[in-house]
Order: structure tokens, then sequence, then C-alpha cells
């Protein structure tokens, strides 16, 4: 199983992520997805002079070394009524309230590299875009979004290379 499958086998656990799609799902109410987020620094470079003008770089592993991931939420929302989209907001909140709670109790997916910490960047979830409907000129979908973090051991190899 990938590292992908795992967190995502892993969200489902979260009671308000049973409904969980992996990339992609269709512009829907309720609808929610995991989606691969950033590409994280694997080295950091230390660089010096060598003979005849070239350079001398040692790649060194990045700790510690992470990579993110976004829960997006599609959510209806209705002009003239508060209570319901004040509940339509805690649902959501409670996605964000589940990750700090497996972060501050150390729960993690199992991933390899081994994976042996999770934060939640997003304690409050972000609204990334609102969508009119066709059906509805007082609905709208409002597409949420959570960020987590994975921390893992780094996989790179540590390596020289010398520039001429």
């Amino acid at each position: 199983m990938s590292d992908f499958e795992s967190i995502f086998e892993w969200l489902k656990t979260c009671p308000e992520l049973y409904d969980l799609w992996a990339i992609s799902s269709m512009l829907e109410d309720m609808k929610t997805v995991l989606q691969p987020n950033s590409a994280a620094n694997m080295y950091t470079v230390d660089t010096a002079p060598y003979r005849d003008g070239g350079n001398r770089y040692v790649f060194r592993k990045t700790e510690p070394y992470y990579f993110d991931v976004d829960i997006i939420a599609y959510r209806a929302f209705y002009a003239d009524q508060n209570e319901y989209n004040l509940d339509t907001q805690e649902n959501v909140q409670a996605v964000c309230d589940w990750l700090i709670q497996q972060q501050n109790e150390g729960n993690c997916p199992e991933l390899n590299p081994y994976c042996y910490q999770v934060e939640c960047l997003t304690p409050r979830p972000f609204i990334r875009g609102q969508y009119e409907t066709d059906s509805d000129p007082n609905a709208f979908l409002v597409d949420y979004a959570v960020t987590v973090r994975f921390y893992t051991d780094n996989p790179a190899a540590e390596r020289a290379v010398v520039r001429l």
C-alpha cells in the first residue's frame, strides 16, 4: 500500500470523514477529497570551492523531513439559514479537532518510511473558493481546506558532487 493510500485509510477513521474521496470527486455538497499538497525538500546543500575553479556540493538529508496533504470539504451554504450554516461550519471544524487530538496523542498512519508525528497546519478550516449553484440563487457551495503535515524519516541518501 502506498503512503497516500495509508493516509487515506487512516483519515477515514475520523467520524466526519466517512465519505472521503481520493484526488477528485463530484463538485457536490458533503463531498470531501484528499489531495497531495507540497513537495518537500529532501536536502540541504553545503557548497565549497574545489580545485580548478569548480565547486563541491554535499547534499545532506533535511531533518525533520515532512510532506503535506490537503483535505478539501465541499459544503452547501444558504443565504438565509444561519443555523444550518453554523452547524456545517462546526462539522468541518470537527475534522480539525480530530486531527489535533491525533497529533497530541501521537497517533499516526503506518507509512514507509516511518511516520512519527502528524500536525494539523490549519487548526481552523479556511475557505479556498465559493461556487454558485444553478438550482437555487440563495445556495452556494464552499470549498474548505485543511492542511495536514506528516513527519517521517527522510528516505534520501547523503552524497557529494563535484562540478568543474
